[in-house]
């Protein structure tokens, strides 16, 4: 049989307690969004690490994830890349202990804390008078938008899906508590966690009060207000101060010269939520008028249009600024107003402005629909036409996500001038991977639009040269190779080598070169010191620094030596059958049994 909503209760509970038929009707929700965010993401769920996009840094090459009184406070009391995400990095400490370095249990991780976020979605969404399938929709949609793909497969950006749940949790259980005219102490508790997770979440304490004073307007009084209040939005405030203290040791944020960027996402924000135009690994900058164009004009469309039919279904104007204020609320940390990081906008800077935009369509579409019970089918129809349009979405855009090679090669074909950081990354994955066509392009790029990316005219000249000299060191072409390198190295001992090459971290690679040139050379000495000086650019959370204390000692005839930053090396790279090889015969040789 069905209930007065067309959902399928089974027989046993057709007779039992509202209350029952809804804990049912949630457990189906449940089972179905879970089935189907597995079936979304399911082939990019065993993808290996981006290891030179932040995975690397942050999961397989960093020794700060065990269990040890020294890490708990490393993260708890430090920033980490500038930014402070202490509960992120604890999850990843669980993970490294139970799948080592096996990066599908890290995603299953990740996908299981996105669906979270998606049931708590749909609670909200039920909580604010949304019939099931409506809120079920909402919660669907938001969670399988191509858009959500940075946030599930990037491992590193666990910070999304921990904030999201986190953060959804708290708005529900502070939702039941005004509901009950009671304090939320779980509310506090989960909204501060979730500002530990992404600082993302630094509006919930706003978003609340915002919530509560304009949803329910007159009908508390105002020592209710306080007492439902007090406790969410003091723990949120604390976090909120907290996490700026600690971040504000390392980084306390650039303002944005450029005015366009908090203005272009303003409004792409939003209707990227409901309609993703584009999905891009890394955004291209924000540099010229003609770039606010179809943000601001769909943005305005977007909001214009919610007011019309807001209106037309009975809104009061109290509770339409209401939920515009949420929703420009969530974008204000990620407007760009003051710069974290070197990103303009991005995919996943979206994923609790998002929920917030699905939120609203679904208050406004059961408003709607209770006016004109006919529209049920054609809202339902094309809720299921954008699954299947996010779905197609999402497994074309999947497969740019599975090395670093392919998603740099994805923007650089869509961006002439992409951004920044695109092109310094680039460099090293091409040279890790040796790909020459994409070192060829990028050091005809870096001369071509070297104003662009501010590097002095010099710098992009020489970095080209050197990109065009480890090509053909890459293509056995030896004599061209040494030729390049000896003109580059008087020009670095002439300038100084930290203003000699852009990006920075490609100067351990410049020694490397040069230190395999002269052995080849037979100057021995000569490569040790080249070798000395790669080291000191490089630090020891790096497998590349034991790398080269390797080679050292190989030059130096030290196999002790080689045998102690190969057990290194093997230890920070225990998937990498070749380094384990190696290893082994050294230890064969050497007549030693390896711990």
């Amino acid at each position: 049989m069905t209930d007065e909503e067309g959902f399928i209760v089974p027989e046993f509970l057709s007779s039992t307690s509202p209350f029952r038929r809804e804990l049912c009707r949630n457990f189906v929700c449940a089972a179905l969004l879970a089935l189907l965010l597995i079936a979304v993401f399911y082939p990019g769920l065993n993808y290996p690490f981006l290891r030179d996009w932040d995975d690397g840094v942050f999961i397989v090459y960093n020794r700060h994830l065990t269990f040890t009184m020294e890490n708990f406070l490393l993260y708890g009391l430090e920033p980490y890349q500038d930014l402070y995400t202490p509960l992120p990095m604890y999850s990843f400490m669980i993970d490294r202990a139970l799948f080592g370095v096996d990066p599908l249990g890290f995603r299953l991780h990740n996908l299981l804390l996105h669906f979270i976020g998606c049931f708590f979605l749909f609670l909200i969404a039920r909580r604010l008078g949304a019939r099931t399938w409506l809120a079920f929709a909402a919660a669907l949609l938001w969670g399988v938008n191509p858009q959500k793909v940075e946030s599930v497969i990037w491992i590193t950006e666990r910070k999304d899906v921990l904030c999201g749940a986190l953060a959804f949790a708290s708005l529900w259980f502070f939702l039941r508590g005004v509901q009950q005219r009671r304090i939320s102490f779980m509310a506090g508790i989960l909204a501060a966690l979730a500002i530990f997770a992404k600082p993302a979440a630094v509006p919930l304490p706003g978003v609340m009060i915002v919530g509560l004073i304009c949803l329910w307007g007159k009908r508390f009084p105002w020592r209710d207000y306080l007492r439902i209040l007090w406790f969410p939005v003091l723990a949120a405030l604390g976090a909120v101060i907290w996490a700026a203290v600690i971040t504000a040791k390392t980084n306390g944020g650039v303002p944005e010269e450029n005015l366009l960027v908090p203005l272009h996402n303003l409004f792409w924000y939003p209707l990227t939520a409901l309609i993703p135009f584009e999905t891009n690994p890394i955004y291209p900058e924000i540099r010229s008028m003609a770039e606010l164009l179809l943000p601001v004009a769909g943005g305005v469309l977007l909001a214009g249009g919610f007011i019309l039919v807001a209106r037309r279904v009975g809104f009061a104007w109290r509770k339409i600024v209401c939920m515009l204020l949420i929703v420009a609320g969530f974008t204000v940390p990620v407007l760009g107003l003051l710069h974290y990081t070197n990103f303009h906008y991005c995919d996943r800077y979206n994923y609790l402005v998002s929920a917030a935009v699905w939120i609203g369509a679904a208050v406004l579409a059961e408003a709607f629909l209770r006016r004109r019970k006919s529209a049920a089918r054609a809202f339902k129809c094309a809720a299921g036409a954008a699954f299947a349009a996010f779905w197609l979405l999402t497994w074309n855009y999947l497969p740019y996500w599975e090395t670093c090679e392919y998603m740099y090669s994805y923007v650089l074909a869509r961006d002439e001038v992409p951004n920044w950081k695109v092109m310094g990354n680039s460099i090293c994955t091409a040279f890790r991977s040796g790909n020459l066509e994409v070192i060829q392009d990028v050091a005809t790029r870096m001369r071509r639009y070297h104003d662009v990316y501010k590097i002095p005219e010099a710098v992009a000249d020489r970095t080209a040269r050197f990109c065009l000299a480890h090509v053909a060191w890459l293509n056995q072409d030896r004599e061209t190779a040494r030729k390049m390198y000896h003109v580059l190295w008087p020009e670095a001992e002439t300038v100084g080598w930290r203003e000699f090459l852009w990006p920075d971290f490609v100067f351990p690679l410049f020694f490397r070169d040069m230190a395999q040139i002269s052995v080849l050379e037979g100057k021995p000495d000569e490569a040790v010191e080249f070798l000395d000086r790669e080291l000191q650019v490089r630090t020891p959370d790096d497998y590349q620094y034991f790398l080269a204390e390797a080679m050292k000692a190989q030059i130096r005839k030290d196999l002790p030596g080689q045998l102690k930053a190969w057990e290194k090396i093997v230890e920070m790279q225990p998937e990498n059958r070749v380094y384990r090889m190696i290893y082994d015969e050294l230890v064969q040789n050497s007549g030693n049994v390896p711990k």
